[in-house]
C-alpha cells in the first residue's frame, strides 16, 4: 500500500480538468484516476514528490503540518565544527572540560555528534574514547565511587569495543551513554 497522497483533486477515468499549474486541460486517459500535478505528499518520510502511483487525496491537515514543520536537515559535522567549534581532539577535550557543569544529556548529545563526525577513526582508536566517555562517566557521577575502578579497566572497555564495532554513522539513534546503560543493566 502506497502512503503517497496527491496534492489536488484526483481526475478520474475519462474526465477533463484545467490542470492547477499550467492552466492547460487535461484528460485522464488512464483506467484509475489520475494525480494532475504529479506531486504527491509521502506521510512516511514527510516530503513532497513528482511521484504519482496513486491517486489518494492529501488532507488539509497534512498539508497545513508538512507547512508548519517542515523538514529541516542540518548535519552533525556542521554543528560540531561550526555550532560548537569542535574541530580536533584537543577540541573535544577542552569543550568537555569547560562545559562538565552543565546537564548531563547535553555534553552526551554533543559528544554523540562528535562521535558520530569521527567514527572511522575511532574505530581504530577506542582508547580515546574510552578515555571520554570514562571522564564524562566518573565527573557526572553516573558510576558509583566504589565501581569507578573496575568500570574503567573493564566494563568500559569491553562496552566500546562492542559498540564501536557494531554501530554505524547512518543510524538514527546514536546514542552511547543510552547503550552503556543497557549495558551495565542500570
Amino acid at each position: 500500500m502506497s502512503n503517497k497522497k496527491c496534492v489536488g483533486n484526483c481526475i478520474k477515468n475519462g474526465s477533463k480538468t484545467i490542470h492547477p499549474f499550467n492552466l492547460n486541460i487535461i484528460e485522464n486517459l488512464n483506467n484509475n484516476e489520475i494525480c494532475p500535478t504529479k506531486t504527491t505528499y509521502d506521510k512516511k518520510t514527510k516530503a513532497l514528490s513528482d511521484i504519482s502511483e496513486k491517486c489518494d487525496k492529501i488532507t488539509t491537515d497534512e498539508i497545513i503540518n508538512y507547512m508548519n514543520k517542515p523538514y529541516v536537515y542540518i548535519d552533525h559535522s556542521y554543528l560540531i565544527e561550526e555550532v560548537f567549534e569542535i574541530n580536533d581532539i584537543d577540541d573535544i577535550k577542552s569543550w568537555m572540560h569547560k562545559n562538565m557543569s552543565k546537564p548531563t544529556r547535553f555534553i552526551c548529545r554533543v559528544l554523540n555528534i562528535w562521535i558520530k563526525s569521527n567514527l572511522k577513526d575511532l574505530k581504530k582508536y577506542q582508547q580515546l574514547l574510552i578515555k571520554l566517555v570514562g571522564d564524562i562517566s566518573i565527573a557526572k557521577n553516573l558510576i558509583k565511587k566504589k565501581d569507578q575502578d573496575k568500570f574503567i579497566k573493564l566494563a568500559l572497555p569491553n562496552f566500546i569495543k562492542s559498540w564501536i564495532n557494531k554501530v554505524d554513522d547512518k543510524y538514527f539513534y546514536f546514542d552511547i551513554f543510552y547503550d552503556l546503560e543497557k549495558f551495565l543493566g542500570n
